[in-house]
């Protein structure tokens, strides 16, 4: 942004707001009282059904910007401010006060919550979000108070606040700050928790000691620094408190009924707390304002687990001169990489039946692109753990646009795997000597998304030299983990992960036994065995069993490929052939007119899920299993048609798009596991799981039922409802439908879902047919698009790939390659043709 101004941007923004209220139907409207401003940032108006957040931060220390004003900041497992919900009061605050005729103050939360009832009905919030620092703008009838906050890439928090007399007379005001930091390895508060977290305040900085022991041999000192920066104007007043009973005038009051912020000032100056009170940084700073007059305060926010370090950064601190450099340079950074040629895009425009707007539909993907970086590249997925499957999925897409990132976090997740090759459901980055916590359960699914996304890594970029990286493993033990002294090849690692999932093929079936569980997390039944002894019986996840058989002909091209293990080649085509034939035998079920692919079966063979006549005596439809039947390509053998397939997923499609299953699993039902604990319509319980919707969109679009995958893909993106739970902005993970409980079309949580990489990837090779391997690239041309255009850029190795689509009413199909005709429907360039065109152009004129 030219000319980067706060105040400035601050009018602009109230002046364009002040437009989108007199114009609502002219505005770029996603859905509920959320826009997207002309330059692109987010507008979040209060909202009823649901909350938006957006999350900021840089090598995995984030914060989370809320639309209710909550604010939570952490890194890992590492907290400095809590996360607060669903009307608790905040750790972090920030006020606005007016001098009434009595003397005393109406204070006004900037951010929004704990907002005290004198604020009147004539306060009017605004919450603005971009990629670079997100503002909370609130107006009342005398002034305007804004907080802007931005995260440098030091991981250092700036807290601007600014207040803005709107009067032609003088203003007595106050601006305050409640910063309630926890500085520790923990996700909530115990009653020990003041015990052993001191703040001292002296010369505008607020210092913070949190010592904890992480286990009875690992000490450690977390430290956090709040300085604060007058910019314009000196106050006439400050009042400073380091206790969070004297800023709130009394132990039990809260930020709501504050005694101090409605005297203007604490009872008296406390500049140390320790062990009695809950330590805070809090002040009161009054000012006379002229008319118009604006000023500002800056606060920063910064941790650190290192002596010295403490030491310095009391002495030294980011000015807010400072901060505005680093926020412009940031702001240029993300200008300079939205139009890089290395960046990926994808756009429509004019969408055939008015369903969609395109304007809002390709802003949207921009922050679909930006969801799918931000969370495969962070340190934890909104807790405390990251998911093994859930990075790789993600970084299996942002990879086609930050292939450098995502080959670090590649190696990190190889990196908290058993030597045995087991991957645990989910780990967490830990601090420094000591042991990560883990999610150590069986899910069998883990493995088979670090082979696809490695292939495919490779496959975009030809950096076979990640596959000589060395790293290291966690290995299992009675209670947890320890650091195996073993050291290996990210290869050595695949092969391990590869042997793991090949030994637990069941041999009596060809089939992937489920153990836990698989990517339907809460169907974690299948596994169960009843004989003594055993963790885990010969139950089979169907899906996994066609993700390793996808797995099997992926790893022998890369071994092909670098002519290595002709001994794992051969086996791996044993397995693909053992595979094809328990898929043919014990998956394909049918009443004799139609048939399908079964989810699974337990024990035995004692019962089924996803048959005519399931363990609960229904007819159940299940979409994954069926979905990968296709995207494996097994669908090429011919088992099951491509009617009974499409029939399956006409049968689960709904209000919101494809189901997991259909009907949904009663609390009585046995065998399937902890999924009957949902209710009816709900999460993967009969209820339209997006990230799995979107593989059933992908399999139409692969089965080139064009039109059908298009109408999913309108159910399934938020924009076209009319209500949602979530940050509409970006892909929720789930849509709830159950009637008789008042369900209909919330959603459980969104940014950390597989969802989003899914989009990104069923628009890619489905909308668009782009499928790089090892030896080349294929680009399937479609039959049908939904717009009267569209169009992919998106890089291959170093070769620049834009595919266009355009309706010109010629009712005759042209298909050009760099400006020459061609009669295929499905190109294919090999990496030599590839190396000598840095550009390939594909265009198709309808």
């Amino acid at each position: 942004m030219k000319n980067y101004c706060l105040e400035k941007d601050i009018n602009r923004l109230l002046k364009e707001i002040k437009s989108i209220s007199k114009n609502k139907e002219n505005a770029n409207y996603i859905l509920e009282n959320t826009y997207f401003l002309k330059d692109g940032r987010v507008l979040s108006l209060p909202r009823q059904n649901g909350v938006s957040r957006f999350p900021y931060g840089t090598d995995g220390f984030t914060l989370w910007a809320y639309s209710s004003g909550y604010i939570s900041i952490n890194e890992s497992t590492f907290y400095l401010v809590l996360p607060s919900e669903e009307g608790k009061e905040p750790y972090l605050a920030f006020y606005g006060g007016e001098k009434q005729k009595d003397g005393r103050f109406v204070p006004i939360s900037i951010m929004g919550r704990a907002s005290n009832p004198l604020e009147g009905d004539n306060v009017k919030r605004y919450v603005i979000y971009s990629k670079e620092c997100v503002y909370y703008i609130t107006e009342t009838i005398k002034a305007v108070y804004a907080v802007r906050i931005y995260v440098t890439d030091n991981k250092e928090v700036a807290f601007t606040t600014l207040a803005k007399n709107k009067t032609n007379k003088n203003l007595n005001i106050y601006l305050s700050a409640y910063l309630n930091c926890l500085f520790k390895y923990a996700n909530r508060e115990t009653m020990e928790t003041k015990w052993f977290k001191k703040c001292t305040y002296q010369n505008n900085t607020f210092a913070f000691e949190s010592p904890e022991d992480l286990d009875r041999k690992t000490h450690v000192n977390n430290y956090g620094v709040v300085h604060r920066e007058y910019v314009d104007g000196k106050p006439s007043t400050i009042h400073n408190t380091t206790g969070r009973a004297i800023y709130m005038g009394a132990v039990e009051n809260g930020l709501i009924n504050s005694v101090s912020l409605r005297n203007g000032y604490f009872d008296k100056e406390k500049d140390v707390t320790h062990f009695t009170d809950t330590a805070i940084a809090g002040d009161i700073n009054h000012y006379s304002l002229k008319p118009n007059e604006t000023v500002k305060v800056n606060y920063v926010l910064t941790f650190t687990h290192d002596d010295s370090d403490y030491v310095n950064m009391q002495q030294s601190y980011l000015s807010y001169v400072e901060v505005e450099k680093l926020l412009k340079e940031k702001m240029r950074y993300f200008e300079k990489r939205d139009a890089s040629k290395n960046m990926m895009s994808i756009n429509f425009e004019d969408w055939k039946d008015s369903k969609i707007d395109t304007k809002v539909l390709n802003q949207f993907i921009k922050y679909v692109i930006y969801q799918t970086e931000y969370c495969g590249l962070a340190k934890n997925s909104g807790t405390m753990f990251l998911g093994v499957r859930d990075v790789m999925q993600q970084i299996d897409a942002a990879l086609m646009w930050n292939a450098k990132a995502c080959r670090k976090k590649i190696i990190e997740v190889l990196s908290f795997i058993d030597s045995t090759g087991n991957p645990p459901r989910q780990y967490s980055i830990p601090p420094k000597g000591a042991t990560p916590l883990m999610d150590l359960r069986d899910f069998i699914d883990q493995g088979v998304w670090i082979i696809s996304t490695i292939y495919n890594y490779l496959a975009y970029t030809g950096d076979y030299r990640i596959l000589n990286e060395k790293t290291g493993y966690y290995d299992r033990v009675p209670g947890g983990v320890v650091l195996s002294k073993r050291v290996d090849s990210v290869l050595d690692h695949m092969i391990q992960v590869m042997d793991y999932l090949v030994t637990h093929i069941d041999e009596n079936t060809g089939c992937l036994r489920a153990m836990y569980g698989d990517w339907n997390d809460a169907l974690d039944g299948l596994g169960i065995t009843h004989e003594k002894g055993k963790e885990y019986g010969d139950g089979v996840s169907v899906m996994a069993t066609l993700q390793l058989y996808m797995n099997l002909r992926e790893m022998k091209e890369i071994l092909t490929k670098i002519d290595v293990h002709p001994e794992l080649v051969a086996l791996y085509s044993n397995k693909e052939e053992q595979i094809r034939q328990g898929i043919k035998k014990y998956a394909v079920v049918s009443n004799g007119t139609e048939s399908r692919i079964c989810h699974g079966w337990g024990e035995h063979r004692s019962y089924y899920v996803g048959t005519f006549n399931d363990v609960d005596g229904v007819n159940r439809y299940s979409s994954t299993s069926n979905a990968f039947y296709v995207i494996s390509n097994m669908f090429k053998e011919g088992y099951v048609s491509k009617e009974d397939i499409v029939n399956v997923f006409k049968h689960l499609d709904s209000k919101y798009g494809i189901k997991t299953f259909e009907p949904y699993f009663k609390p009585d039902c046995k065998g399937v596991g902890r999924i009957v604990n949902l209710p009816k319509g709900t999460a993967e319980n009969g209820a339209t799981y997006i990230h799995g919707a979107l593989f059933g969109t992908l399999a139409l679009f692969m089965l080139n039922e064009g039109e059908m995958a298009y109408g999913q893909i309108e159910k399934l993106l938020p924009i076209t409802h009319s209500i949602l739970t979530t940050t509409p902005f970006v892909m929720p993970n789930s849509y709830s439908y159950n009637v008789e409980e008042d369900m209909d079309g919330q959603s459980m949580s969104d940014w950390y879902t597989g969802s989003a990489n899914t989009l990104i990837k069923t628009l890619v090779k489905g909308s668009f047919g782009v499928f790089p391997s090892l030896d080349g690239l294929k680009i399937e041309i479609r039959d049908y698009f939904p717009s009267k255009s569209a169009s992919l850029k998106v890089k291959v190795r170093n070769t620049n790939v834009n595919i266009t689509y355009k309706d010109s009413g010629a009712g005759e199909r042209k298909i050009l390659v760099n400006g020459i005709i061609s009669e295929k429907t499905t190109l294919l360039f090999d990496y030599e043709y590839l190396n000598d065109n840095k550009e390939i152009k594909v265009e198709i004129i309808d």
